[in-house]
């Protein structure tokens, strides 16, 4: 998702100044475009909503942000989640460690970790439509980020990613690698969504 809003956002000028729970390179996106960043802990979020410390926050998907009650205190939900575009999960282990393992060890963890995310990419969607529904019938509203507020974010994290492949070589590699990927899959993935 994209955040949680105390008030609709009804032009671009609405984000001068917002005080938005965000942390990353999407707050720091963001504060190029005027916004008010914070980053203060997502646990802290629904009292600084409640009390109107924050006017937005960013937490997660549709299923976290409603467990934490988001929308209880910030009733327009935004979308999409333009700042991470895939939730990914991680399985990290030291190279020493993992050295150290069996092949059929290793493969174990590999299997573990490819059910994983196939039992993920095929509930997730009725998990995230469940809790929209929930918010849905405590009162929030569901809404899509303009076309001018995606494209100021585009262009703001473009620059952004620029200069910072600029000055660390380990970024740009990543980075590069993330584009061509998406460049790859874009025509497809156009070509078979609809709207």
């Amino acid at each position: 998702m994209g955040g949680w809003f105390r008030e609709p956002l009804t032009s671009f000028d609405d984000l001068q100044g917002l005080r938005f729970r965000i942390t990353g390179l999407g707050g720091d996106v963001l504060a190029r475009l005027g916004v008010s960043v914070t980053s203060i802990p997502i646990g802290e979020s629904f009292p600084a909503l409640e009390r109107g410390a924050i006017d937005a926050a960013e937490g997660s998907v549709p299923s976290v942000d409603v467990a934490l009650g988001f929308h209880k205190v910030a009733q327009h939900g935004y979308f999409p989640g333009w700042h991470q575009p895939i939730a990914t999960g991680h399985l990290a282990v030291n190279l020493s460690v993992w050295d150290g393992l069996t092949d059929a060890q290793k493969e174990a963890l590999e299997t573990a970790c490819e059910s994983i995310t196939m039992k993920n990419l095929t509930i997730t969607d009725a998990i995230q439509a469940a809790a929209m529904a929930k918010a849905k019938a405590d009162g929030a509203q569901f809404h899509v980020f303009s076309d001018e507020m995606l494209a100021a974010f585009r262009k703001a994290s473009d620059e952004l990613m620029a200069e910072l492949s600029a000055k660390d070589e380990d970024f740009k590699a990543i980075y590069d690698s993330m584009e061509a990927h998406r460049a790859l899959v874009s025509e497809y993935i156009n070509m078979t969504s609809t709207d």
